[in-house]
């Protein structure tokens, strides 16, 4: 089974009309590119998106930036297909806590079972340290964990905090995003002879910065506790747009 994780940068349907159309990839951190729609080139954009996910031909896709299931069932149908790749009949994208509505999303040529979004998820229910002036009912993901089982393979797919504006309190909370997830994953597997899972998707893990730091956030999840053994875990490159992708021994 191969899955791949791939950041779409708000991958979005419009009607106007009588005119169905999608926004090309956009980076909304960088303000010169909020110009406005440029039909002719956004679509070309989606199809060369829909060349990379064809070629990359995983069985399972954890997405980011999705604005909803119809985007994502109108990209499927209309770019995807055309394209020539075979398809992918199951697909789930829930609501989370995206400010501007872009959430985390899952496409599958195998049945997703047991689909559960983690958006409403509390640091009280958790027993995690919530932000300064914040109260227990503070969401623990700025996005979602949105998870799923593909025969006996559990995946979690994630878009954690970004490491910026504020560096320090982003670290706070991608690191406590990444604890929920652990918990998550042990809560899930406990009991199991032989639990198989992967945690994947935009961890936004910076590349810059001394080694110390990196190192610092990389443990977030990928150990959780100190002098544990590192976790199943695919991330994105640094950019969103570039993708990650792991290859398992199941069917």
């Amino acid at each position: 089974m191969r899955i791949a994780s791939f950041n779409l940068q708000r991958l979005r349907m419009r009607r106007q009309d009588g005119i169905t159309r999608m926004d090309g990839a956009r980076d909304a951190d960088t303000p010169e590119e909020e110009s406005g729609p440029t039909p002719e080139i956004d679509h070309q954009d989606r199809r060369l998106t829909a060349k990379v996910i064809r070629a990359i031909d995983a069985d399972c896709y954890a997405f980011q930036e999705v604005f909803d299931r119809a985007s994502l069932d109108y990209f499927h149908d209309a770019f995807l297909l055309p394209s020539g790749a075979r398809p992918w009949p199951w697909r789930e994208c829930i609501e989370g806590n995206d400010g501007h509505s872009f959430d985390v999303a899952l496409m599958s040529r195998l049945p997703l079972q047991d689909v559960a979004s983690h958006a409403a998820l509390t640091c009280g229910e958790l027993g995690l340290e919530p932000l300064p002036g914040h109260g227990p009912d503070e969401p623990v993901f700025r996005r979602d964990c949105l998870r799923a089982s593909i025969g006996p393979l559990t995946v979690y797919a994630c878009h954690f905090k970004a490491p910026y504006p504020d560096e320090e309190r982003a670290w706070f909370l991608r690191r406590r995003e990444a604890q929920a997830v652990r918990m998550l994953v042990e809560r899930d597997m406990a009991g199991r002879d032989d639990p198989l899972w992967l945690v994947l998707g935009d961890l936004n893990e910076p590349a810059h910065g001394d080694a110390g730091q990196g190192c610092r956030r990389g443990a977030a999840l990928a150990s959780g506790k100190q002098g544990n053994p590192p976790r199943p875990v695919c991330q994105n490159g640094e950019n969103g747009g570039e993708t990650g992708i792991r290859t398992l021994g199941t069917t």
